[in-house]
């Protein structure tokens, strides 16, 4: 990823943090932002991407179209779909997100 995608994912990170209040998409508990560390690991309770369609069930990447949960609820939803009632939530908070980072740019 280049530098300036990797700047743009951090700043929509930042967003989408502000906007869940810091909490966990799934189980609503504090998240810690990402250290972005050099070995690319992150721990169990900070911030990642969850993408509202799971990778492996879409084609291309688009993190545009995502949320944050700490990693340890990512990693437990895997690839399964979010309830019908969780996809709407995720567009919503995506989608207000892209219009804060739109505005910024």
């Amino acid at each position: 990823m280049g530098k300036r995608r990797s700047e743009s994912k951090k700043r929509y990170m930042s967003i989408l943090m502000a906007l869940q209040y810091g909490k966990c998409f799934h189980c609503g508990e504090r998240m810690f932002p990402c250290q972005h560390r050099t070995d690319g690991r992150t721990g169990l309770l900070e911030a990642t991407i969850e993408h509202i369609v799971p990778k492996a069930k879409r084609r291309g990447l688009d993190w545009k179209l995502a949320v944050l949960a700490h990693r340890k609820c990512n990693v437990e939803r895997s690839d399964k779909p979010l309830p019908r009632r969780d996809v709407t939530r995720a567009r919503a908070l995506a989608s207000e997100a892209q219009t804060i980072y739109s505005e910024e740019m």
